[in-house]
């Protein structure tokens, strides 16, 4: 049974915000740091740390309105505007002109499948998509629990069928997806037949959920961040249809057989909740046969820091330089 969380409004939020803000800054100039797990981030991100942990342990409705409010004023300084797509089975946002010389990317925002919208990092995209000059197609899939798996993957599949109907001869396809997210390429990436596979030139994945049979097992990573368990048993429970196995290679690739797949790209903290999961499916991959596999390892990062350069400046562009670099290198 889901735990229920205590409900923050936007005015709750903002108020934390206010006090972090003031709170952080005064011990920090006074040096008094002993006992902080955040000590040793900069000063941006130890608030962003804190504030997203407090606003995201929420009630579902309250997590949502605050991610939805949270984002807006994030990608205030956007200076690209999305477009509205719908297909037949799927819709989402396009970021970036047609160009037949650009690599096409599809991207599957994370959130647990519960929140989050294709919107909530276009900041990061746009940034991705003018490093590369890629086209972006960023996935609004039905949320949980108004929607179960596997729902979202036949959304997912649906877009990725569409994407390769239309791509041009010699244009690189790239799938992109960060902690859900990246759960639903790896779902993605086994549902697609062989030859839809060969199609692809990479996939991305940045902390990717790998794993939900069981508790995440860098617990020791609670205390620096984003996420919490308590969180993630919520985000499953709404996810996850009755009498469905949590060990289904669809729900926790962690398990999946990975022979076949296009090369991989990993991004994950070193600090994260998911850090040991994510470190057990490199192992894994990296011991397929054939699996071409990059790892980008930010060793002080928590949860996704490259889909929030506002947050995370220092961390984030590493990171978005080390994919765009991927994808340079396989297009």
């Amino acid at each position: 049974m889901v735990t229920t969380a205590t409900h923050k409004s936007v005015l709750n939020c903002v108020a934390y915000l206010l006090y972090l803000t003031a709170s952080v800054s005064i011990r920090r100039i006074l040096r008094r740091n002993k006992g902080s797990s955040l000590s040793d981030l900069p000063w941006l991100s130890e608030i962003a740390v804190r504030y997203l942990r407090y606003s995201v342990t929420n009630t579902l409705e309250g997590a949502r309105k605050i991610e939805s409010v949270t984002a807006k004023v994030a990608n205030l300084t956007i200076s690209e505007k999305p477009t509205h797509f719908r297909g037949d089975g799927f819709h989402g946002h396009w970021i970036g002109a047609d160009n037949p010389e650009h690599a096409l990317v599809l991207y599957l925002h994370g959130g647990g499948y519960s929140f989050c919208t294709s919107l909530t990092y276009v900041e990061s995209l746009i940034e991705l998509r003018k490093l590369v000059g890629a086209r972006v197609f960023s996935l609004e899939y039905e949320r949980a629990p108004e929607s179960k798996f596997p729902g979202q993957l036949n959304e997912a599949l649906a877009a990725m069928r569409f994407l390769v109907s239309i791509r041009r001869q010699g244009q690189a396809l790239f799938v992109m997806g960060d902690s859900a997210g990246g759960n639903l390429v790896l779902a993605l990436l086994q549902r697609l037949e062989d030859k839809e596979r060969k199609q692809l030139a990479g996939a991305i994945l940045v902390s990717p959920w790998v794993d939900m049979s069981h508790p995440a097992t860098s617990e020791l990573n609670a205390v620096y961040d984003l996420v919490n368990q308590e969180q993630l048993d919520a985000h499953v429970e709404r996810y996850i249809p009755a009498g469905a196995s949590l060990t289904d290679p669809l729900v926790s690739p962690v398990y999946a057989d990975l022979a076949g797949l296009c090369p991989l790209f990993i991004h994950y903290g070193g600090r994260e909740l998911f850090a040991a999961d994510i470190e057990r499916f490199i192992e894994r991959a990296r011991a397929t046969t054939g699996l071409e596999v990059e790892v980008f390892r930010e060793p002080l990062a928590p949860h996704i820091t490259v889909m929030l350069p506002k947050f995370f400046p220092t961390m984030a562009q590493p990171g978005l330089s080390a994919i765009a670099s991927f994808v340079d290198q396989k297009s």
